[in-house]
């Protein structure tokens, strides 16, 4: 049977994650720092087939079969580390996509954005980003005093 998306679960992606690492083992030097640093490092590599090109570059290589193929490699090491991450934290991805996705929908509601152009789609998209790094602060504001107060 040929593996596709269509016929295999996150749950067996990560089986196979797991097997890999624990075959060779490497959970002994991944801890999530280490996981975070090579998740990044891998969409970087894949980032780095698109610097100093231009939309119309872009346009041409997403039709390039050959460079999808490159793509697909670049991906599916972003998705293994991302698993192999998952793995060591006890994620459920899918739980934890779909509680995301929720949280998404509600901060970037689809009336507001769908008839933006890309100028007024960014600049709304940055107040809304803003009022949430202001909420962040607020609550680790708030935190720190909690901590300092005395019972």
């Amino acid at each position: 049977m040929v593996k596709s998306d269509s016929t295999t679960t996150i749950k067996d992606l990560r089986k196979q994650t797991l097997r890999f690492v624990k075959e060779r083992n490497w959970e002994q030097f991944q801890n999530m720092r280490s996981l975070a640093i090579s998740l990044s490092l891998e969409a970087n590599e894949l980032l780095d087939h698109f610097q100093w090109l231009n939309d119309a570059e872009v346009d041409k290589i997403e039709k390039d079969e050959a460079k999808i193929e490159e793509f697909a490699m670049e991906l599916a090491d972003i998705l293994a580390y991302l698993l192999i991450a998952s793995n060591k934290l006890n994620i459920d991805l899918s739980k934890a996509f779909y509680s995301k996705m929720d949280l998404n929908n509600k901060k970037y509601i689809a009336e507001r954005f769908k008839y933006l152009t890309w100028k007024e789609d960014n600049k709304v998209y940055q107040q809304i980003r803003n009022e949430h790094l202001k909420e962040i602060k607020l609550t680790q504001s708030n935190n720190r005093k909690n901590k300092t107060k005395k019972p």
